[in-house]
């Protein structure tokens, strides 16, 4: 099972200064595949904070309109909200976040949180203060030196990780540190990782058309092409494990249209 990791700070590929080779840099594994869902992704909004939840819901709406994918009707299923629970990771409750095989066969991931409750989900989205975030971290298993980076802050606290066989998604988290509430950088990196954690994999540093650039800072011009690349990955007939060829197509196709 591969596992594909992402924190800003890391080492990325220079743009190329070309917005279809820097989609090919940014969609395409070292092996050449591409890594999508096979199935609609159930969601878990893991935060304390109404204002996280609405403008994560409002990106997953506008993913959800417009984008149909090859394998249903829908980009994602059912859509959670939970807050952290009271005291989270002190007492004795068990506590687990790992892919686990469902009764259907499907991997999934369990998630206690020590609530007596346990979710089964595929994406989970969470953002809270440090000390709980470090014990999903732990939880998820990133590695010390990721996990040590993202409690530093600066950009390096907007983190997603996902897991994948044969180019499919199997799991994905999005973590993010809020250390004073809801801020606007903290609105891009809702939005940068939950793309991220729906197919593309990494940055293209400095890019000027991707707001998957490694750095601080987006515009709407971005966005829509964010929105176009997931759109070609999704409706271009890529099968998971492919190469990025169909994708980059329809992605250019789109581009034309939009002209």
């Amino acid at each position: 099972m591969a596992q594909t990791i992402a924190v800003h700070g890391q080492s990325d590929p220079p743009t190329t200064g070309n917005i279809l080779e820097d989609a090919r840099q940014i969609i395409a594994s070292k092996k050449g595949e591409i890594r999508i869902w096979h199935h609609a992704p159930r969601v878990l909004i893991l935060t304390d904070d109404p204002e996280i939840i609405s403008r994560t819901n409002a990106i997953l709406e506008r993913m959800e309109n417009a984008i149909t994918p090859g394998y249903g009707d829908v980009l994602f299923g059912p859509v959670m909200t939970r807050p952290f629970p009271k005291n989270f990771g002190h007492g004795a409750e068990r506590l687990e976040f790992r892919l686990r095989r469902d009764e259907n066969n499907e991997i999934a991931a369990n998630l206690r949180l020590g609530d007596g409750a346990v979710l089964k989900v595929d994406l989970v989205i969470a953002v809270g203060h440090r000390p709980n975030i470090a014990v999903l971290n732990g939880l998820w298993g990133m590695s010390p030196n990721h996990n040590r980076a993202q409690m530093s802050g600066g950009r390096a606290r907007c983190f997603y990780s996902s897991r994948s066989k044969n180019g499919r998604r199997l799991g994905a988290y999005v973590s993010i540190v809020d250390h004073s509430g809801f801020a606007e950088d903290t609105a891009e990196c809702l939005w940068e990782e939950i793309l991220h954690a729906m197919g593309p994999l990494i940055d293209a540093k400095g890019s000027p058309f991707f707001t998957f650039d490694d750095q601080a800072g987006s515009t709407e011009r971005k966005k829509q092409n964010d929105i176009l690349l997931l759109k070609a990955m999704y409706e271009s007939g890529t099968e998971a494990g492919e190469g990025p060829e169909k994708t980059l197509r329809v992605f250019a196709d789109l581009l034309d249209q939009r002209r």
